[in-house]
């Protein structure tokens, strides 16, 4: 201010960062009143001008130079209202307007002649280069801010796949124990014990026992690989919620008695049917109750409650909401425990017993529980105020399914196979029947509701 001898002015950068558009903010002043922040179009004629020109204008040349005879009216305003002389701009690149020099009238009102132009054009030249800089080095934390996130990110990965390896191998390696020793003890059979029944159903039971195990972990492997890149096998039908539930319960019952849960149910028979695949929403709905009973302390109570979501006077989609009086889950956790992977606690504390208090199994039942939802046009997620052995704050799991899967693109026929495009000529008619078994179902409902 001083070179210029001028007692009065201020400076302005470009807040804008979209194309087509300037919004000039004013960050340093000397002797200036509180200028507003000047929202203008790219194309406005000063801001061409100064990007075109690179050169001072002067509030002389707005108002009798022909170039800027139709100059925008919001444009003058806000420059007229700036107790001014000149505008300078910096210019970054070319044609990049990062900035403005507004400067007031010299002492004694003597013009700004050429010399003080060259000058003040060096210096708007070192402004843009210094503020080059300042926003290299900004992005450049931010950068490094992400890449630090990133890594932390892959290490939380990278121990999660070892926690996985090698929990993953304990649940192959005990049924495979399993299946092993029974199957030593039927080669080294004696003769009196292979006539003795109790003995050899003791030995097909081990066996039997041992492989189903090992069948159930290596189907949860392949079944959530196949969800995390959306090709989970799904086959529609109507489904009646109730009765998935009621399956799934069934399977639970033993567990439910041996931990001395209370089990209640409520607003499933109001429930619509909903298209769906029955034996993966039974896999949903089991993990969920199965977590439920495990992180619950013994003599807990879990509750299994549907509801219907009404959108634009039908119902679009239905919601079963899976309570219990656990240990909850910390608020960091809530997102991750659906992701492959990710277990929470220490995976020394793995147990493969599937009833047992925290007896953690492979964790990967809720990432299953979020792939088939997901192909069912729905979500799942996890309401909890903290962890807490002691308090016992309790979780709520919300899964939300859609009464009609959202239809997919449809697959060129030409280049099938004709056993494969019979395959989808009978899927559309068996989709076609759905269709029309739910919306008469809508229009009944329609019916009692008036």
């Amino acid at each position: 201010m001083d070179e210029m001898e001028t007692d009065q002015g201020a400076f302005f950068i470009n807040q804008d960062d979209r194309p087509g558009h300037v919004t000039f903010q004013m960050i340093a002043s000397t002797k200036m009143p509180n200028i507003e922040t000047g929202y203008f179009a790219g194309s406005d004629l000063w801001i061409d001008h100064l990007r075109q020109q690179r050169a001072a204008v002067t509030q002389y040349d707005l108002d009798v130079l022909p170039a800027f005879k139709n100059l925008d009216k919001n444009a003058k305003n806000w420059l007229t209202s700036m107790p001014v002389e000149l505008f300078f701009p910096v210019i970054l690149r070319q044609r990049d307007l990062v900035g403005l020099l507004a400067l007031g009238s010299r002492s004694n009102h003597r013009p700004y002649w050429p010399q003080d132009l060259n000058r003040l054009q060096i210096l708007a030249s070192q402004i843009a280069v210094d503020m080059d800089k300042a926003k290299l080095f900004g992005q450049l934390g931010e950068v490094n801010r992400k890449l630090g996130k990133l890594s932390g990110q892959f290490e939380t990965f990278d121990q999660g796949k070892t926690d996985f390896l090698s929990i993953a191998s304990h649940e192959l390696r005990t049924p495979l124990t399993q299946i092993h020793g029974y199957a030593s003890m039927l080669l080294e059979t004696t003769e009196a014990e292979l006539q003795d029944p109790a003995y050899m159903a003791l030995v097909f039971k081990g066996i039997a026992k041992g492989s189903t195990r090992l069948k159930e972990v290596v189907d949860l492997i392949f079944d959530v690989s196949k969800a995390d890149i959306g090709e989970l096998d799904i086959a529609r039908g109507p489904v009646n919620l109730a009765e998935i539930v009621n399956e799934a319960t069934a399977n639970q019952k033993d567990a439910l008695e041996k931990r001395s849960h209370q089990l209640v149910i409520s607003g499933l028979d109001q429930l619509p049917l909903i298209e769906g695949d029955m034996p993966r929403l039974l896999q949903a709905v089991t993990h969920l109750l199965n977590n439920a009973i495990k992180y619950t302390p013994d003599g807990g109570i879990i509750t299994i409650t549907g509801r219907k979501i009404i959108e634009g006077g039908s119902i679009t989609k239905v919601e079963l909401i899976v309570t219990d009086t656990g240990i909850g889950i910390d608020p960091k956790d809530q997102k991750r425990i659906f992701e492959k992977f990710y277990r929470v606690g220490d995976v020394g504390h793995h147990s493969t017993d599937s009833v047992k208090f925290k007896g953690a199994g492979p964790g990967l039942g809720l990432p299953l529980v979020a792939g088939i939802a997901r192909a069912h046009g729905g979500q799942v997620w996890v309401e909890s105020p903290e962890y807490n052995e002691e308090a016992c704050p309790g979780s709520q799991f919300h899964l939300i399914l859609s009464v009609q899967i959202p239809a997919e693109e449809p697959e060129p026929i030409s280049t099938a196979p004709s056993s494969m495009a019979e395959t989808r000529h009978w899927g559309r008619e068996e989709q076609r029947l759905i269709h029309e078994k739910i919306a008469q179902q809508k229009r009944e409902q329609k019916k009692s509701s008036k």
